[in-house]
């Protein structure tokens, strides 16, 4: 389901303390939501008002801060002020930050936001306010909110829940949004049937989502003397209770008048799973209970933790915990979370363990124990010992699971040792926890209090009550806790991380905090790399994190980026057939030569998808066409036999050189992409036509030498796939000098293989793009065999159409893309996360593209073109130059779109003008200002046919 970002979000907190921890976990995810402007507002000096009388207080801050802009905002409200007294594990952090046993780290919080994310967006602008406290699944498609008043959501149950919940009460049951015939809480059986809340044996559950379309805003922003009240904790008013009932004519409370001409509805969903975070028990009996939710959201026990591995834990919960202890024993029902466990536990059922850090002692919980562990401001640890069913309010408050006062009793404790007057049972305020600096001393003590042992310790300690522990808990030592466990476990399964592929360079910096942490990642990446398992192009992942890791070591880091791209040349020649070569023998008469012609190639969308090891893990998916430039085939190969003279001869005539190779160890130097001679030596390996030893045995068994002849009408480096289409025009002459006929699938991977040789690494799309012919998408599929598929279009003579609107320009500037090559292939192989979405979204388009030529969508395919060339850009920022940019805004108002064509942002420039007028004034435009004396225009056709060879 599509979701939008919501303009502001907004938690509600009980006090100050929980408002700043609140803060410290919002500030965390603003980078993952940075179009969510977040607010946090506590209620006013600790007094509690309510969730009705903290939505009125939201909404008056937010029109002060907004104005009438507010209207037309997407705002989403939710309440999560309670104290959360019922699950002491998680009252330091709120329930609605408990994070949930889920694969990736999540909260309550992110999964709520992400949810209610998928909910109806309409014109006008929208307050959602939910609750806090409750995780929900259901099908956001069956929701619809009436454009006017508040709209509640609701779900089927049956009757006997209805003591636990809102009611509500629809007109009628459709689908849609209804008018409200009533509102009922937590009524009983027989209420429900006096006010008709019955049908069928079933009732509607409210959810907690109330929509407040815009005109409900303004009601709630007009009634000013709840809005005072609630300013000066006057009131305390639920938003499901007092607040609906006065908006349904129900109650009588200030400013009713305001809130009756509001309109109610209700939109009855067909389901809806409904996880409560609630009380203890219920939190431990949730987790061994197979609810909707929990499946809906994956929960799954052992994750993040290295529990799965312990045969004593496997009947308990356990997640995000590190266990390095021996000696552990649990009796289910338990839960583990949060826990860093060095030492000895044992727990003897109905137990949860939380926050527990480094240096902790042994610990023992009897059954129906709890014990949770907190950082103080002051930089003090307090350890919370309570009992599965404490409340922590209300008249029968309990305390390790008896009524306070008998447990005060039964351990000789008098009421003002705890702080508390004679007779008063206020747990939230009572002084039973042990604080200390000594994390081990504070546990310690706290573990007495459920035994029958002495007592002095706990009363020479200093002790905070809940209340005071709440506004004392330091959040962000608290999240460096969790942050901290976290790294140890990545640092223990790291080995398990590496064989994710998506994992990436990112999340292994973010576990290495000392120079000891990064010793020891290499030295597990190291370990890691040594199993025979791994494939070569893992291999070369693992090999440039660790030259990234030793980036303050030059010499060392060089190594293992030589080594990274070492063992990506393998992972190429990996996937090469296990076709013979061909033969030592001359196919063709000692006065014949071999001929061979190729048209260039324009690139349009998807490079760098090609590009290994990109396409071995991912595949990759081209659109290009071969082109003949002035009606000239640009790159042309002549080969021929030289006889009795048994060396090899190499000729261009673009670049006026001549060489003659005499020695094996001669034609063996080929790495240097600037060395002219490195293309025609790496053919004859890439051909298989490999020498050994002796270079001059092998001619004269052959007998006679090779002559090579190269041409190539475009600069270096000028975008068009010169070098890989000469290279593949050498492989094939090769190949027939020698009588081969070598297949084009056998002679693209032959080709890739050549440019891993010389280092410049490039992929395939440029042989391809040469050699097959026409404009075509070309696609393959993960793995070492990148035998393509390749799909022409209808494309295959430009009509006038075409003819006049696309134009192509030499720039006059030359780049190689030997270093770009290593910073992109290098964000790929750190998983950088930005990279990948531009190689997704390029492969995307280049299939786009397609359709959108055969189709003859030309506006469709330039702004496409503007696209790929931003994608581009976003890969590698140093593909423009400000001159190129320069240039190009010069004639945008005459384009939908340009890019420079190759890896390397190379010197030929592809522009797609709006029409043959606009065309015509971006020639007169660059030709009338050229960038430099080289620049200038080329005319080219389409060349559907692709190489030519012949023999003369």
């Amino acid at each position: 389901m599509a979701s939008t970002p919501f303009d502001i979000c907004v938690l509600t907190a009980a006090n100050e303390g929980q408002a700043r921890g609140y803060a410290i976990q919002l500030d965390w995810r603003r980078q993952d939501h940075s179009a969510t402007a977040f607010r946090i507002f506590a209620d006013p000096d600790g007094k509690r008002i309510g969730s009705g009388g903290s939505t009125f207080l939201v909404l008056h801050a937010l029109y002060a801060e907004f104005g009438e802009s507010l209207y037309d905002k997407r705002v989403l409200i939710l309440h999560s002020g309670g104290d959360s007294r019922r699950l002491p594990a998680y009252s330091a952090i709120g329930k609605i930050f408990m994070p949930l046993p889920t694969e990736e780290h999540r909260t309550l919080f992110d999964v709520m936001l992400a949810n209610h994310a998928q909910l109806p967006n309409p014109v006008g602008g929208q307050v959602i306010v939910a609750s806090g406290d409750v995780l929900l699944n259901f099908d956001p498609s069956f929701i619809d909110f009436s454009p006017v008043g508040i709209t509640g959501v609701a779900f089927p149950e049956e009757a006997a829940q209805a003591v636990h919940f809102g009611v509500y009460v629809p007109a009628e049951v459709r689908t849609g949004f209804v008018p409200l015939a009533n509102v009922l809480q937590k009524p009983s059986l027989t209420e429900l049937r006096d006010q008709d809340g019955v049908e069928l044996q079933r009732i509607w559950i409210d959810t907690g989502i109330l929509h407040l379309a815009p005109d409900a805003v303004r009601a709630f922003l007009a009634c000013e003397r709840l809005i005072a009240a609630a300013q000066q904790g006057a009131i305390n008013y639920n938003l499901y209770h007092e607040i609906v009932y006065a908006v349904h004519g129900k109650m009588d409370i200030p400013d009713a008048g305001c809130l009756r001409k509001v309109s109610l509805f209700v939109n009855c969903l067909p389901y809806c799973g409904f996880y409560h975070v609630g009380r203890s028990l219920e939190l431990l009996q949730n987790f061994y209970t197979l609810t909707h939710a929990a499946a809906h959201y994956h929960f799954s026990n052992s994750t993040r933790s290295n529990a799965a591995a312990l045969p004593e834990l496997k009947s308990i919960w356990v997640y995000n915990s590190v266990f390095t202890a021996r000696r552990l024993s649990a009796t289910k029902p338990c839960l583990i979370e949060g826990c860093l466990i060095e030492n000895d536990v044992r727990l003897e059922g109905q137990n949860i363990l939380t926050n527990i850090p480094a240096g902790s002692p042994a610990i023992h919980l009897r059954a129906g124990i709890c014990l949770t562990v907190l950082p103080l401001i002051d930089g003090d640890w307090v350890a919370v010992l309570y009992g599965i069913n404490d409340p922590f309010k209300g008249a029968d408050a309990t305390f390790l699971n008896a009524p306070l006062a008998s447990f005060l009793a039964a351990r000789g404790i008098s009421a003002e040792e705890t702080g508390l007057a004679k007779g008063e049972t206020d747990i939230w305020t009572a002084r039973l926890f042990p604080r200390s600096s000594s994390v081990r001393r504070a546990i310690e003590i706290a573990l007495t209090l459920q035994g029958e042992g002495d007592l002095a310790a706990w009363r020479q300690a200093e002790r905070s009550s809940m209340q005071e522990i709440l506004l004392d808990v330091d959040q962000h030592r608290l999240l460096e806790q969790h942050a901290g466990l976290e790294r140890h476990y990545q640092f223990i399964t790291l080995g398990d991380q590496l064989a994710r592929r998506e994992f990436s360079f990112s999340s292994l910096q973010a576990l290495l905090r000392t120079d000891e942490d990064r010793q020891r990642a290499r030295e597990q990446i190291e370990s890691y790399m040594s199993k025979s398992s791994c494939a070569a192009n893992d291999i070369a992942r693992l090999q440039f994190w660790l030259a990234q890791l030793c980036s303050d070591h030059a010499p060392q880091a060089e190594r293992y980026y030589d080594l990274a791209f070492s063992s990506i040349r393998r992972a190429v020649a990996g996937g090469l057939r296990a076709e013979a070569g061909p033969s030592l023998n001359f196919g063709i008469r000692s006065d014949e030569v071999v001929w061979t012609m190729l048209p260039a190639r324009l690139d349009f969308a998807g490079g760098w998808t090609d590009t290994p090891p990109i396409c071995l893990e991912r595949g990759g998916c081209v659109l290009n066409a071969s082109v003949t430039l002035n009606g000239q085939y640009p790159i042309q190969v002549i080969g021929k036999i030289l006889p009795n003279d048994f060396v090899i001869g190499v000729n261009s005539i673009d670049l006026g050189r001549r060489t003659t190779i005499k020695s094996a160890a001669e034609l063996a130097t080929h790495s240097d992409p600037t060395d002219w001679l490195s293309l025609p030596k790496a053919a004859f390996y890439a051909a298989g036509v490999a020498p050994g030893a002796d270079l001059q045995q092998m001619l004269k068994k052959m007998g006679g030498g090779i002559d090579l002849t190269l041409f190539s009408a475009l600069p270096a480096g000028s975008g068009l796939g010169t070098s890989s289409i000469l290279g593949a025009g050498l492989i094939a002459t090769l190949s027939r000098l020698l009588g081969k006929n070598i297949s084009r699938d056998e002679l693209y991977a032959r080709t890739s293989n050549l440019e891993q040789l010389m280092t410049t690494g490039g992929g395939w799309q440029d042989q391809i793009g040469g050699v097959a012919g026409g404009v075509k998408l070309i696609a393959t599929k993960a793995g070492h065999d990148q035998t393509p598929t390749i799909a022409w279009t209808s494309l295959t003579t430009p009509d006038a159409e075409i003819r006049d609107s696309f134009l192509l320009y030499y720039t006059g500037i030359r780049r190689m893309a030997k270093n770009l090559l290593r910073h992109v292939v290098g964000r790929y192989l750190q998983r950088d996360a930005e990279a990948l979405a531009a190689l997704e979204q390029l492969a995307a388009l280049a299939a786009e593209m397609k359709d959108d030529l055969d189709h003859r969508r030309l506006e469709a395919f330039g702004r496409k073109i503007r696209l790929a060339w931003t994608l581009n850009k976003t890969l590698d920022a140093g593909q423009t130059t400000d001159a190129i940019e320069a240039m190009l805004a010069r004639i945008d108002d005459y384009m939908h779109g340009a890019k420079l064509l190759g890896a390397g942002g190379g010197g030929f420039l592809f522009i797609c003008a709006k029409d043959g007028q606009a065309a015509q004034a971006i020639r007169d435009e660059l030709t009338g200002h050229p960038p430099n004396d080289r620049a200038r225009f080329f005319d080219f056709d389409i060349d559907a046919g692709g190489m030519k060879m012949c023999v003369l």
